[in-house]
């Protein structure tokens, strides 16, 4: 938590490597915090993390690597999401599931949305919001985007309309490389603070969030206990040091690696990703 009254809120960014995630966080804080993948292979390949301070709140956000790549070893995958978990904690408030609007949405897409209601349970979808990044490529009109995005949703595959209604009809659609980026970030962030307000500023927890939070609530401690650092900074720091891959949280991550493996490779999972 930032330090004075203003709240912080943790988004995570979940969808598919080169969906526009990172381009995306930059957009919602307001400035160039993620680094974005180049070439014909861009896209987010490990856990990344930033923070900025906007209308009135601390936005925490975090981008993961793509769930379902199947371009990149599963073990590489599962431990770039171990961190995000881990840094999320105690829970995140919000959860932007993010496709591309100009492109078709694939199976490894809707893989990825039963991965996440594997791991963490339906209720996520209480807390989730769709975003469709390339609303640049259907309309140059910026105050068109909007319903233009949702008169292309009436023709939408039926497995990219179930995610829609399971998360309410929360959707959004973002240019990233759009002039104005300024004002639809202020509109998502609005839409974002909106939802938080709906679930009563509560974050979203399960059995896997406060397992693993127990653990970062301990090096937390530590850390406030050794050097004598406020609980901001202590929790910085072992947020940074989670994702750097410090070797004394080795077998910690390999943890929580194991609990996600075991979901993803679990029959019921498999059965949930065969509908498409």
């Amino acid at each position: 938590m930032s330090a004075g009254d203003t709240k912080e809120i943790r988004v995570v960014l979940l969808g598919k490597t080169g969906a526009g995630k990172s381009s995306l966080g930059n957009t919602l804080l307001g400035e160039d915090k993620f680094e974005i993948g180049r070439g014909l292979s861009s896209g987010t390949e490990v856990c990344q993390n930033a923070n900025a301070e906007l209308d009135n709140m601390c936005l925490q956000v975090t981008d993961t690597p793509g769930l379902c790549d199947t371009h990149r070893p599963e073990e590489e995958v599962l431990r770039e999401v171990a961190k995000s978990v881990a840094i999320a904690g105690p829970g995140p408030h919000v959860v932007l599931l993010v496709f591309r609007c100009d492109r078709r949405f694939t199976a490894e897409e809707y893989e990825a949305f039963c991965t996440l209601k594997n791991l963490f349970g339906p209720s996520v979808c209480n807390y989730s919001i769709v975003i469709f990044v390339g609303i640049d490529q259907l309309t140059s009109k910026t105050d068109e985007r909007q319903a233009v995005l949702k008169e292309m949703l009436k023709s939408a595959p039926q497995a990219l309309k179930e995610i829609l209604s399971d998360c309410s009809h929360r959707c959004f659609g973002v240019d990233n490389r759009a002039e104005d980026r300024k004002s639809q970030a202020e509109e998502l962030r609005g839409m974002i603070k909106s939802l938080v307000e709906e679930n009563k500023g509560e974050f979203f927890q399960n059995s896997l969030f406060k397992e693993v939070n127990e653990h970062v609530e301990r090096l937390i401690e530590q850390q406030m206990n050794t050097r004598s650092i406020t609980r901001d900074q202590a929790t910085r720091e072992t947020r940074f040091a989670i994702l750097r891959d410090d070797p004394a949280e080795k077998s910690f991550l390999e943890s929580v690696v194991n609990i996600i493996r075991n979901v993803v490779n679990s029959p019921r999972f498999r059965e949930l990703c065969s509908v498409m």
